[in-house]
């Protein structure tokens, strides 16, 4: 039933909501549909960057920025600087 519902998904372009004691956790979602979210994310960055960059005052140094409101390990940040910013997870469904 599992390789059906991926297949649903990957070919078909149907989505599934996973749930937690009746609570909507998680989605399953085709690359296509994914890829189309990340884009439309990357869209919404950069028009906020363009309005940040409007307003009035002196830019914050991203070293200091960084020092008050980035409290994460090394490893958490590198791993994110290599996929722009996003947690991917990446495992093989057998």
């Amino acid at each position: 039933m599992l390789e059906e519902n991926f297949q649903r998904v990957a070919f078909g372009n149907e989505s599934f909501v996973l749930t937690r004691r009746g609570e909507p956790v998680a989605a399953i979602v085709s690359l296509k549909e994914l890829k189309l979210l990340q884009e439309l994310e990357d869209r919404i960055d950069v028009e906020d960057a363009w309005k940040a960059k409007k307003e009035p005052g002196e830019p914050i140094p991203w070293d200091d920025l960084k020092k008050v409101c980035c409290k994460s390990t090394s490893e958490d940040t590198e791993s994110r600087s290599k996929t722009n910013g996003r947690a991917i997870i990446d495992r093989k469904i057998p």
